[in-house]
């Protein structure tokens, strides 16, 4: 049987809201590092990506989306999304 992580709707934004008080893209860029610690020590045959990565269909900011990349290149198992 295959073991696998299912994940979705990451949002990673932009744009710093207003209503934050913490940088939201640290915050998030952590959480993502902490999945992919996670994932790498359970070792699933497969992990998939369900819902909206980012929360704008446009990348604004490409140093975002290269933070995010680096992160990601760090998984052990295949990423599908």
């Amino acid at each position: 049987m295959s073991k696998f992580i299912f994940t979705t709707d990451w949002h990673i934004c932009f744009h710093q809201p207003s209503c934050r008080t913490d940088n939201i893209f640290k915050t998030q860029l952590d959480k993502l590092n902490a999945l992919v610690q996670l994932c790498n020590q359970e070792l699933p045959d497969f992990i998939i990506m369900g819902g909206d990565l980012f929360d704008s269909p446009r990348a604004s900011d490409p140093s975002v989306l290269n933070d995010v990349i680096h992160v990601l290149k760090n998984l052990k198992s295949k990423l599908f999304y």
